[in-house]
């Protein structure tokens, strides 16, 4: 299957903003069968800035130390899928989080973007954002 180009579905660094990032830091949404369904999710609310101010914190690190030991990043295994978590800022008692998985490098997928009001992600994001991330290997080649 041919995905669009990944300069198309860029995350981080901001194509509209800075464009020399500090890391090696590349984030861009996960495509499944020519959709982006984690930037739909994502556009839905307000978190930009937030997000893009913790990934631009965590490029610095990565830049700094490359075993991306970060406040603003977790990593676990879902259904055979190893999964990142990216922490924005909390906004309340609002937290937004990106799910997203990691091809090579340090270049991350957007499997799934949605805000939450506690602090354990529920089994359902995991599963959807596993089973996006399985559904985008199948389709085969690069992500």
């Amino acid at each position: 299957m041919s995905r669009s180009p990944r300069d198309t579905r860029r995350l981080y660094p901001d194509p509209v903003g800075r464009q020399e990032p500090y890391g090696p830091l590349r984030v861009y949404w996960l495509e499944v069968d020519g959709l982006t369904p984690a930037r739909r999710d994502y556009e839905k609310y307000d978190q930009k800035p937030r997000v893009l101010a913790a990934l631009t914190i965590l490029d610095m690190t990565l830049g700094q130390d490359s075993t991306g030991r970060s406040s603003k990043l977790e990593t676990f295994v879902h259904r055979g899928v190893r999964l990142w978590e990216i922490k924005a800022p909390e906004r309340g008692s609002r937290i937004f989080r990106l799910l997203a998985y990691r091809e090579s490098d340090w270049d991350l997928f957007v499997a799934f973007a949605k805000e939450k009001r506690s602090q354990q992600i529920p089994a359902q994001w995991k599963d959807t954002a596993a089973s996006r991330v399985k559904a985008a290997q199948d389709e085969g080649g690069p992500l």
